[in-house]
C-alpha cells in the first residue's frame, strides 16, 4: 500500500512538472513572438531609412570624401 502511495505521488509530481514545463515554454513563445513583433516596429523606420540611403540625387559628402581619397566615384 505504501509503495502504491509513494509511486502515486512521485506519479503527480512528475506530471506536474511536464505540465509547468509546457507552461513556461508556451509563455516564453509568446514572450519571443512579442519581442519580435516589438523589433521588427523599432527597426522598420531603419530599414526604410537605409534602403533609400545612396538612392537619392542629392550628393553625400562622407561618400564624396571617400571616393576622392580612393579615386573611384560614388555609384549614383
Amino acid at each position: 500500500m505504501r509503495i502504491q502511495i509513494q509511486s502515486s505521488i512521485i506519479f503527480i509530481i512528475l506530471f506536474a512538472t511536464s505540465v509547468y514545463a509546457d507552461d513556461m515554454k508556451m509563455k516564453q513563445q509568446e514572450l519571443d513572438a512579442a519581442c519580435e513583433a516589438a523589433r521588427q516596429e523599432k527597426l522598420a523606420p531603419l530599414r526604410e531609412k537605409w534602403s533609400s540611403h545612396g538612392l537619392d540625387d542629392t550628393p553625400n559628402p562622407q561618400n564624396e570624401a571617400c571616393s576622392n581619397a580612393s579615386g573611384l566615384t560614388p555609384p549614383r
